[in-house]
């Protein structure tokens, strides 16, 4: 065993040469890791980049403006990505659907059953029962484990094109 390393110190050795080699070692570990932290957190002092944008901010700087430019970046993305809302369908004429697709009268409808029919879960059907409305997303998925179109159970006008440029294809 060669003494004073610190090779020996994590061998079990506590001499005071191997104690030594690993308080060194300790102090240089603590110093490049301070070191590599304050880099980090440093921002970006040369180039064309400024602070306060997103780009910065992919670039590696992590001062208060490049991360609010990250934080506003990331909020606007998710504004842009959601999908507008259809408006929600009345409950009535499916619940008188699955009445005839089960064979029983709407008041005896149990909402295990209306669930396993509609394929969602009965917090979802007790949600409907308290709004007296269905989700317009998720017409179709319904309407089609039935065996209906959705325009079979809520009328012609059960969607409304969101997206109706007026332009002809």
């Amino acid at each position: 065993m060669n003494h004073g390393t610190r090779a020996s110190y994590t061998d079990g050795c506590r001499c005071e040469p191997c104690a030594e080699a690993n308080r060194k070692y300790s102090r240089e570990y603590s110093r490049r890791r301070a070191k590599a932290i304050r880099e980090l957190l440093q921002p970006i002092a040369e180039g064309p980049t400024k602070h306060g944008t997103w780009t910065s901010y992919r670039k590696g700087c992590r001062c208060t403006r490049c991360r609010e430019a990250q934080r506003e970046n990331n909020r606007n993305r998710q504004r842009t990505n959601k999908l507008p809302v259809a408006a929600p369908v009345p409950l009535a004429p499916l619940l008188e659907r699955i009445s005839s697709y089960v064979g029983e009268p709407v008041e005896q409808l149990d909402r295990y059953v209306i669930a396993r029919v509609c394929g969602v879960s009965e917090r979802t059907v007790t949600r409907w029962y308290q709004t007296e409305q269905v989700q317009a997303n998720i017409c179709d998925d319904i309407a089609i484990r039935l065996g209906w179109h959705p325009a079979a159970i809520w009328g012609p006008d059960w969607y409304v094109e969101t997206y109706d440029t007026g332009e002809v294809a």
